[in-house]
C-alpha cells in the first residue's frame, strides 16, 4: 500500500505569485486574528502604511492553512471549495494565468502597500500644503501692498484729505466776501446752498449795490474755526461801513456750498398791510423775516402819499444780528398837500350849499328841536377868516389798522355859524341864526385812501 500522499497546494507559475511574508513578524501557522478586532487607519482616513510582513489594510490576514481546513472566504480571493487550477494552467478570467489575489504590487493597489516594496513620497500631500502655502503668502503680500482696501479706506483716498478740504472752504469763504464787497449778489448766492430757501426777493445784485452805497464791506480775512468730517466750519472778520463785524460760517466739503443759515433775516414791525420798499425795492414781507445778504437796508413806503418814521434804516452785520426795525407810517409831503388840495375843497363847497341837505355831514334838520321850522334853499353857513384859513393847514394822521387811509379829524375842521329862515311855534317868522351842537353843525371826519386812484374824500362821523 502506498502511502498517501498530501495533496499539494498550487504554485503560481515561478515570477508571477505574490511576495511571500518573511521575517520575524510573519505570523505562525494557524494563527488566526481575534475576531471583530479592526485593523487600524491613520487619521482623516487616510490608509495605513503596511508593515513588512503585514499584508495592507483591507486585505485578510491569514497565515498557512493546516493539512484539511478550509479557507476562509475573502473578497477577491477564490471561494472555499472552489477548484484551484492546475500548476501552470491559466486561471479563468486572468488572461495572464496569475490569479488576481497574486496581482504584483502596482496592478490595482498601491504600491506602497505591497509588502517589501520601497516606500514613496505622498506627493498629493506635498502639493496640497504647497499650495495653501503659495496663497497664504500671496494673501499676506496683498494686505500688505493694499490690494485689499475696506469701504472706509477706499473713501478716505477718494476724498480730499483734511488739508484740502480745509484750503477749499477757506477759498470759498473769501470768494463769497468778495462777491458782497463788489456788489455781486448772483456771484455770491451762487455759493450758498440754496435749497429751500424762500423768498430770495431781496439777494439781488441792485439791492446789494445800493447796501454797498452806505455801508461797504471792507477788511476782509477768513480762518478756519473748525474741520469736522464732512464739514469745515470758518470764521470771518470783516467791517461794514468802518463798523468791526465777525461772522461763522459752515461749509460743506462735498457740495462746496455755503450754508444758508449765513444769511440774516430782515425784520420789519408797524408795516402790517402796507407796500414798502427796501433799498428803492419793493417786496412783501412775510411774517417771519426775509433773508438778506449782511449790510445797510432802507425801508421807505411804495406810495408817495405815505413815509416811514423810526427805524428807517437798519444795518445787519452778520448772521447773529437779530435786530428787526420798528416803524410808524405816517403820511408823506405829498400826502399831506393831497388832503389839503381835496378836503379843503369839499369842505368849501359843503359850506355854500344853501340847502338843508349838504355835503360833509353838515345837512341840517327842516324841524330843530324847540319845534321852529327851518326854509329849505335859505340857509347860510359862514366861516371867519381864521376858520377859513384852517382848511389850508390841515394835517392828516394814519392810523395803526388802517396805515394807507390819510385822516382828518373833526375835531380839526373849522367851525362855522348858520343863518336861516325860520318860523317859530308862535307862526312868528323871519331870519334866525341857528344854534345847536352834533350833527348838521360840524363837520365829519374826512378819509382818503391812499391806494385809491381817484382818491376819493369820504366823510363819516366814526
Amino acid at each position: 500500500m502506498s502511502t498517501p500522499q498530501e495533496p499539494q497546494s498550487p504554485q503560481p507559475p515561478e515570477g508571477q505569485g505574490p511576495a511571500q511574508p518573511s521575517g520575524p513578524d510573519m505570523a505562525p501557522p494557524g494563527y488566526q486574528p481575534p475576531a471583530g478586532m479592526a485593523q487600524p487607519t491613520t487619521p482623516q482616513g487616510y490608509p495605513q502604511q503596511a508593515q513588512q510582513g503585514q499584508p495592507p489594510q483591507g486585505y485578510p490576514q491569514q497565515g498557512p492553512v493546516p493539512p484539511g481546513q478550509p479557507q476562509q472566504p475573502s473578497q477577491g480571493f477564490p471561494q472555499q471549495g472552489a477548484p484551484m487550477p492546475p500548476q501552470g494552467q491559466p486561471q479563468q478570467g486572468s488572461p495572464t494565468g496569475v490569479p488576481p489575489y497574486a496581482q504584483p504590487p502596482g496592478a490595482g493597489m498601491p504600491q506602497q502597500f505591497a509588502p517589501g516594496a520601497p516606500k514613496k513620497p505622498n506627493t498629493g500631500l506635498i502639493v496640497t500644503l504647497a499650495v495653501v502655502g503659495v496663497v497664504i503668502i500671496a494673501l499676506i503680500v496683498a494686505l500688505a501692498t493694499g490690494v485689499f482696501r475696506n469701504k472706509d479706506s477706499a473713501e478716505a483716498e477718494a476724498s480730499p484729505s483734511a488739508e484740502d478740504a480745509a484750503t477749499a472752504a477757506t477759498q470759498i469763504a473769501q470768494d463769497y466776501y468778495t462777491a458782497l464787497s463788489e456788489g455781486r449778489a448772483t456771484d455770491a448766492l451762487a455759493l450758498i446752498d440754496t435749497a429751500n430757501l424762500q423768498p430770495t426777493d431781496l439777494l439781488t445784485d441792485d439791492i446789494l449795490k445800493d447796501s454797498l452805497t452806505r455801508a461797504k464791506i471792507t477788511d476782509v480775512v477768513v480762518t478756519v474755526d473748525h474741520d469736522y468730517e464732512s464739514t469745515v466750519q470758518v470764521k470771518a472778520t470783516y467791517k461794514i461801513n468802518g463798523n468791526p463785524a465777525s461772522d461763522s460760517l459752515t461749509i460743506d466739503t462735498s457740495t462746496k456750498k455755503i450754508d444758508k443759515q449765513a444769511l440774516p433775516e430782515l425784520r420789519v414791525h408797524g408795516v402790517e398791510n402796507t407796500a414798502f420798499t427796501v433799498n428803492g425795492v419793493e417786496v412783501t414781507l412775510p411774517d417771519d423775516g426775509i433773508p438778506v445778504f449782511p449790510g445797510s437796508y432802507a425801508l421807505a413806503a411804495s406810495n408817495q402819499y405815505l413815509k416811514f418814521t423810526g427805524d428807517t434804516e437798519l444795518v445787519l452785520l452778520s448772521s447773529n444780528s437779530y435786530e428787526s426795525a420798528t416803524v410808524k407810517v405816517e403820511p408823506s409831503d405829498a400826502g399831506i398837500a393831497i388832503v389839503r388840495e381835496k378836503v379843503a375843497a369839499e369842505a368849501r363847497a359843503c359850506i355854500n350849499e344853501t340847502t338843508l341837505a349838504a355835503g360833509c355831514g353838515l345837512t341840517l334838520p327842516d324841524t330843530l328841536s324847540d319845534g321852529t321850522t327851518l326854509s329849505d334853499g335859505t340857509v347860510t353857513r359862514l366861516l371867519t377868516e381864521t376858520e377859513n384859513a384852517k382848511l389850508d393847514s390841515l394835517v392828516p394822521t394814519t392810523e395803526y389798522d388802517k396805515p394807507t387811509t390819510l385822516k382828518v379829524s373833526k375835531y380839526d375842521m373849522p367851525d362855522f355859524d348858520v343863518e336861516a329862515d325860520c318860523t317859530e311855534t308862535s307862526g312868528k317868522s323871519g331870519r334866525c341864526e341857528v344854534w345847536g351842537f352834533g350833527k348838521g353843525f360840524s363837520f365829519d371826519n374826512a378819509y382818503i385812501d391812499v391806494t385809491d386812484p381817484e382818491l376819493k374824500v369820504t366823510w363819516s362821523s366814526d
